[in-house]
Parts: C-alpha cells; sequence; structure tokens
C-alpha cells in the first residue's frame, strides 16, 4: 500500500501545544533534515538541559502513541478471524515507545535555552522515517519467520507482531515493503494449515473382530474417526491384537495384550502403543473367561492415556 506524505502545512506540527514556539523556520530546517518527509515536533520546558531532552522524548513518544491511536482505522481490522484485531489492540494500548529505541535522530533546534524563570527550553523533533526504521527492521525479521517457519503457533505469533507493527506503521503513513511477501507467506501457511487439521483420522484395524470394535467405542467418543482407507494428510490408526486362551486340565486362563499403531497415510509411524500389562480372564469355560477378558477390557485405564496421545497426534483445527 502507498502513502502520500500531506502538504508541508500539515507537516509543520503534530503536536498541538508546540504550535505557537515551534516556527516557521524551524519548520523548514526539520523538512529540509528529513528530506521532505513529515517530522513530529514538541517544545519543552526542563529543570536543566537533560530534563529537557528527557521530557521532549517522552513528549513525542505519547505523541506517536495518540497519533497512531487517532489516525489508524482499526475497522480495517474487524473481519480478521486469528486474534489480529485483539493482539493489535493491546499494542496499540501498551505498547511502550521506547525512547533509546524508537527516537532515533532526536534533533534540538538549538541547545537548550535558560529562561527568565531558570528553566531550559527545548525545541526539538524526529523524522517519521527515523521513528520507523526499527519497526521496519522488525517486520523484517517478522516477515523471513513466517516464510521460513513451519510451526503453525510460531506462524500466527509472528503474523499478529506483524501486523501491530503494521498498525503503527500506518499510522504514521509509513509503507512496508515487507507487507506483501509477509501477506504471501502467512496466507500460504494458512491455507497448508488448514488442509492439515481439516484431514480426518482413519480406524483401520488390522482385523475387525470384537476387541477392535471395543477398542473403537472406547476411543470413538471424543475423538472423530473414521472407518475408511487412510489418504491425504490424515493419520491411520492401525489396532492389533489376538486373545491367547490355555488349560492345563482346570480353569482357562485367556489373556490379551492389544496395541495401536500411529501412522501417517503416507506410513510413517508418528506412536506406537501398548497396553502396559496384558489383560486377563478366566474361567472353567473358554467362552466365559474370554467373555470376562471383554468385560474387563472395557474397564482398562490405558484407554484414556492412548486418548490423549491420539488427539495430540490428530488433526484438528483450533477456533
Amino acid at each position: 500500500m502507498a502513502f502520500l506524505f500531506p502538504p508541508l502545512w500539515l507537516l509543520l506540527v503534530l503536536a498541538p501545544s508546540a504550535l505557537a514556539n515551534f516556527t516557521q523556520t524551524d519548520s523548514a530546517k526539520a523538512v529540509a533534515y528529513c528530506q521532505g518527509g513529515s517530522f513530529m515536533n514538541t517544545v519543552v520546558l526542563g529543570k536543566d538541559p537533560d530534563n529537557a531532552r528527557v521530557k521532549a522524548k517522552a513528549e513525542i513518544a505519547q505523541n506517536l502513541i495518540s497519533k497512531v491511536k487517532s489516525e489508524t482505522n482499526m475497522a480495517n481490522y474487524s473481519e480478521e478471524n486469528d486474534g489480529i484485531l485483539k493482539e493489535s489492540s493491546k499494542f496499540l494500548e501498551k505498547g511502550r515507545i521506547e525512547s533509546d529505541l524508537t527516537l532515533i535522530g532526536f534533533q534540538e533546534m538549538e541547545f537548550p535555552k535558560l529562561q527568565e524563570n531558570g528553566g531550559y527550553l527545548l525545541r526539538a523533533y524526529v523524522c517519521v522515517k527515523d521513528i520507523a526504521k526499527p519497526y521496519l527492521e522488525k517486520q523484517r525479521i517478522l516477515a523471513e519467520s513466517i516464510e521460513m517457519s513451519k510451526d503453525w503457533h510460531k506462524i500466527q505469533n509472528s503474523w499478529n507482531e506483524f501486523m501491530s507493527i503494521q498498525i503503527l506503521l500506518e499510522g504514521l503513513r509509513v509503507e512496508s515493503k515487507y507487507l506483501a511477501s509477509a501477506k504471501k507467506s502467512y496466507d500460504k501457511a494458512k491455507k497448508d494449515y488448514k488442509e492439515h487439521c481439516n484431514a480426518k483420522t482413519h480406524w483401520n484395524p488390522e482385523k475387525k473382530t470384537t476387541y477392535s470394535d471395543i477398542a473403537f467405542s472406547k476411543l470413538s467418543g471424543s475423538i472423530k474417526m473414521e472407518n475408511t482407507p487412510c489418504a491425504g494428510k490424515g493419520i491411520s490408526l492401525v489396532y492389533k491384537g489376538e486373545p491367547i486362551c490355555k488349560s492345563s486340565g482346570g480353569p482357562y486362563g485367556c489373556s490379551y495384550q492389544p496395541s495401536l499403531k500411529i501412522t501417517s497415510c503416507n506410513g510413517a509411524e508418528l506412536r506406537l502403543l501398548e497396553s502396559p500389562a496384558p489383560v486377563k480372564g478366566f474361567d472353567q469355560k473358554e467362552e466365559i473367561a474370554l467373555k470376562k477378558l471383554q468385560d474387563k477390557l472395557k474397564t482398562e485405564n490405558f484407554w484414556n492415556e492412548w486418548e490423549q496421545e491420539i488427539k495430540q497426534r490428530s488433526p484438528q483445527c483450533e477456533q
């Protein structure tokens, strides 16, 4: 986006309280120093020269914050769904404009003048292009981070910070040469994230049995999964397990130790889950021993742990 600087008469003063003391000669000198660009100025009275400088920098910084708040149209960001409006508002409300960083190029019209009342009068200004320099450099770093990072949360945080700075720059009517590239990188990352988080979780047991049905019932309560072949950027839940029953002339002892392999649809293994110990059932009859095993399987604690592990690796879009 491009911004045109206002006419000279609008650039002469940005601090109304300083209008009477910042002369046309002062303004012409500031415009020349700023190479025709805009500037922010102030006139202050301090108890000594250093105090006057501190007050001048603080007042320009405050004028900067007020100017950005008044001139930025926050409605332009009201339709954003990524926290940008919230983060930017927070930035504008709580942002601290540090004089040693923001006020690079702080200029005095002349050495603070001793007044009859004993105070020191200082007329000072800063070029807007100098105010913008550290913010533009920060945007450059953030734009690189957005382009290079693979972590969606980091990208989102960098973009929010980038746009917070963008609001400040727009308030200053300074064009950012990094906005287009940063937005392009962010939009691509957002598209990739949406494609990934909308991918499906597929239930693919090695064999469909009573035991795999129990596992599906336990895990699908809070996890949306489908009995479909794995495809795209989704994940596959490969359930495995066979009961073993033995008897040495007495009761049957049946043992079952299931496992669940979480893989990507391209076959990469993400996690292998196993029950901490075999689930067991005993009875004089084998079928009843198996039924007791199945009933016990339904109440095992490891299902909760498996559920959390699956959720950590399942595609999920943030609200």
